[in-house]
């Protein structure tokens, strides 16, 4: 015990990325988030991610599910969190710098309590290392704990590495929280409900404790006699760097993965699915999943695209789930460079000597052209771009003797223009993604369901944002635009499902509608509009800013970038509007006024026929 308190003194209190407004224990105050990995594979939740608090790594006690796989409940009448696993019994509650373990009280390490942020009870991490036996390893440079799973089953039988040997970026959203808050903010009074009716995208299934399946086998048989199946969950995450399908399990069960070519096939006896919103397309073709023959079981199967190199392809195979994980190559600088906006790229090849034009030739998907050795130095290999590249799918450089030959193919939608062959000693290809005929817009009202936003002076920002976009979105589609919303009531998509919805769109434009807030200064007011370092986002984002300001007369506070996850995630142009502030009183009348928010709406109308040239 004092060997884990070393760790939660010395190792997790330097393990901060940055700062974020929380209320803690009814305060407002600044918190850090913690990166955490567990078994190779990152851990954090969109809403409750991993904090510092007061130099030690705390988690949300319902992570406590994916992290371990105990089972929480929230005892309502005695105000109390009971974890189980094992056979164990742990409870706690709020403020206490204590718990009881199967009856017996004990400490937490010194200086650390329950704490309650943002109305979710956070319990510091040392606790979770030292009651559920895990090994941890800590990168002082990256400043980044790596825990591990301890005892047998950590991997399946036919997995015989440890996690040494898994790549560190790896990144999985966890979500463990349901919408029925009740209590703390811990969980619904009934544990075990179906999250994925409320998070369908990174679904993740708990874990029964062994306490609840000794329960579970002596109860008698129900009427049809049938022994309950375990199941599993599909769900994926991409990014410019990777691709990742996970397979998440009920239980610990034997299970078999077999690749055939580009097909990757994986038997899990006794399991049905339950949820499946994930995204086909970019490197995956299709996802089947069947019964097996005697229809106990399942069978998935994902099928790669041919273009993928399948030595690129990592299959971690861990005791409740089983990753795929693609990693993108990506074009080297070495030989040319390759500059890719939402909207634009700009590929460049260096030459030796000037060259006095180059010819391109089209191809069923793209365009070839050909580089004299002599003014070439060039690497000839295969060289794919991103998946989630909207410009380019790839790029072959093949050595045809004299000549390099360069092929590119392109998506949909897509022009290319040389601007430069001789003076530069280069080649300077431009390409641009053109839009959808009529455009394809994605109107995003922020917040939602459970998440109200900010709220003051008697409004819900959640409520706010839906008047002005339920203005907005007929007069876009009057005037002959493909509007697709992600909400269009009180219902909660994650910021992550709202970015794919986007992106599975191919939408041309992105917009997000908010309205800000400060508590501790007032007087601020006025509109701020944000965009994710782009250029192809800024063209609008200047526009649609300009417009707004000159029809509401609001304070300009300008047009920046921030990483919001809804523009920094989305593949096209994208912006989020910060429509006032409704801690300001004065600004609070006029956004909480219809006339007002339909002039807000006319701007964003105008600035988008401006954009798209109508």
């Amino acid at each position: 015990r004092l060997f884990i308190m070393t760790v939660s003194l010395l190792v997790l209190g330097t393990n901060f990325i940055y700062g974020q407004e929380y209320t803690l224990n009814g305060k407002k105050t600044n918190l850090s988030a913690n990166r955490v990995y567990l078994n190779g594979v990152q851990f954090y939740s969109e809403e409750i991610t991993p904090l510092n608090i007061d130099n030690r790594v705390y988690v949300a006690v319902q992570d406590l599910k994916g992290l371990v796989g105990a089972a929480v409940k929230w005892d309502k009448k005695a105000e109390e969190i009971n974890i189980s696993k094992d056979g164990n019994i742990i409870k706690m509650k709020k403020g206490n710098s204590f718990y009881r373990l199967n009856g017996k009280k004990v400490s937490f390490d010194k200086g650390t309590k329950v704490h309650i942020v943002d109305n979710r009870s956070m319990v510091p991490l040392s606790f979770a290392i030292r009651e559920f036996s895990l090994s941890y390893k800590y990168d002082t440079n990256a400043k980044t704990l790596y825990l591990t799973s301890n005892g047998s089953g950590l991997f399946a039988e036919e997995d015989s590495h440890g996690t040494d040997g898994l790549d560190s970026t790896s990144k999985w959203i966890n979500q463990n929280n349901s919408d029925e808050v009740k209590g703390m903010g811990l969980f619904s009074e009934e544990d075990g409900i179906d999250i994925s009716e409320h998070y369908q995208d990174n679904v993740v299934v708990g874990d029964t404790s062994s306490a609840d399946k000794h329960a579970t086998e002596n109860k008698s048989p129900s009427k049809n006699n049938e022994v309950k199946k375990n199941t599993f969950s599909l769900s994926r995450e991409q990014s410019e760097m990777q691709d990742i399908l996970m397979l998440q399990l009920s239980g610990t069960l034997k299970y078999t993965v077999e690749t055939a070519g580009n097909v990757v096939s994986i038997h899990l006896p006794n399991m049905e699915i339950t949820g499946n919103d994930y995204n086909k397309g970019g490197i995956i073709d299709k996802i089947d999943v069947q019964k097996t023959y005697d229809n106990n079981g399942s069978i998935v199967k994902v099928y790669y695209a041919s273009s993928v190199n399948m030595n690129l392809l990592n299959i971690q195979k861990n005791n409740r789930s089983i990753v795929l994980q693609y990693n993108l190559p990506q074009i080297k600088p070495t030989a040319f460079s390759y500059k890719k906006d939402r909207s634009t790229a700009t590929l460049n090849i260096p030459l030796t000597k000037s060259v006095k034009s180059i010819s391109l030739q089209q191809t069923g998907k793209g365009i070839r052209f050909y580089i004299d050795k002599s003014a070439a130095n060039l690497n000839p290999e295969n060289i794919t771009g991103s998946a989630d590249d909207r410009l380019m799918s790839s790029i072959v450089i093949t050595d045809e003797g004299n000549r390099y030959a360069v092929e590119m193919t392109l998506k949909e939608r897509v022009s290319h223009n040389v601007i430069s062959a001789v003076e530069g000693k280069n080649i300077i290809i431009e390409l641009k993604k053109g839009n959808h005929r009529p455009p394809k817009i994605v109107i995003d009202p922020g917040h939602g369901g459970k998440d109200n936003g900010a709220v003051a002076n008697g409004l819900k920002e959640k409520e706010l944002n839906l008047q002005v976009t339920s203005k907005l979105v007929p007069r876009l589609r009057e005037l002959g635009y493909d509007v697709i919303t992600t909400r269009d009531d009180d219902m909660y998509p994650t910021l992550d499902e709202r970015a794919q919805i986007a992106n599975r769109n191919d939408a041309d434009l992105f917009i997000s509608v908010h309205h800000n807030s400060a508590d501790k200064k007032t007087s601020i007011h006025g509109i701020e509009t944000y965009y994710t370092t782009s250029q192809d986002s800024k063209k609008f984002a200047d526009i649609v800013h300009r417009e707004i300001i000159s029809v509401t007369n609001a304070n300009n506070r300008g047009v920046k970038t921030a990483k919001y996850l809804v523009t920094r995630k989305t593949y096209m142009p994208a912006v989020l509007l910060e429509l006032g502030f409704m801690t300001n009183e004065n600004e609070a009348l006029n956004i909480g006024n219809p006339v007002y928010q339909q002039k807000i709406s006319d701007a964003i109308v105008r600035a988008t026929n401006e954009y798209f040239d109508k």
